[in-house]
């Protein structure tokens, strides 16, 4: 049976786990990224008030330094990340100061992401309140996945409400169902492993209006598959 643990964590942490490969998602279950920058630009805004927000639920997996399923939490987790490396501005079209993060200026020098030229960016207070924040989290461990497939189920109800084929395939985890989503994956030509790092997602992200990645993503190569053309 699976322990549960709460572990309050800092945005400078999720961060630091990010760029080193610890935040994993699965593909047998989760979506892609949907969230629209109306809404990236408000979760960072509720940081920067110091406003509650929701949980981040997270899966420990085992064997080797310590990684993470993001069971709960894919679009918060994203939104923050993305935002940090200047994918999006705030509604006031300020950006975060890269060069105030010694973490995150060091993945720019190092190639990782541009940063955004010649934009106003946020005030060393506003880059502190943001890093400092500390989210509610709670971390699954030694949970099997048929544990993980339920408790994805179980909050699902909550943001965005899942599409038809999103439902059907969290629901069903059998070698079938992942010969399936394997030969999509090699059709659309976007990444085929089930699990992959939260980096990776913005490349296999379907375009949604207003969404603003901030990368390249699979429906700028194919615009048949950007939201607005693609039944739900």
């Amino acid at each position: 049976m699976a322990d549960l643990a709460s572990q309050p964590t800092s945005v400078q942490t999720i961060y630091s786990w990010y760029r080193e490969g610890k935040l994993l998602v699965n593909r047998r279950y989760q979506r892609k990224l949907v969230w629209t920058l109306e809404e990236k630009q408000k979760l960072i805004e509720s940081f920067l008030k110091k406003y509650p927000v929701p949980a981040i639920l997270l899966a420990e997996r085992d064997g080797g330094p310590a990684t993470y399923e993001i069971i709960d939490g894919l679009q918060r987790l994203h939104s923050i990340v993305s935002f940090i490396e200047n994918a999006f501005p705030l509604v006031d079209d300020k950006y975060f100061h890269v060069d105030l993060f010694p973490t995150a200026k060091a993945a720019a020098d190092d190639g990782r992401f541009s940063k955004a030229k010649d934009a106003a960016l946020i005030g060393a207070k506003e880059v502190s309140t943001l890093l400092d924040y500390s989210l509610a989290m709670s971390v699954m461990r030694n949970a099997s996945d048929g544990e993980i497939n339920d408790v994805f189920d179980r909050i699902n109800t909550y943001g965005h409400r899942l599409s038809d084929q999103e439902r059907r395939q969290a629901g069903v985890q059998n070698e079938f169902s992942s010969t399936v989503r394997n030969l999509a994956s090699l059709l659309r030509g976007d990444v085929s492993l089930d699990i992959l790092p939260l980096e990776s997602m913005p490349s296999i992200s379907i375009d949604l209006p207003m969404s603003n990645h901030g990368y390249e993503v699979i429906a700028a190569l194919h615009p048949i598959l950007r939201a607005a053309t693609v039944a739900s």
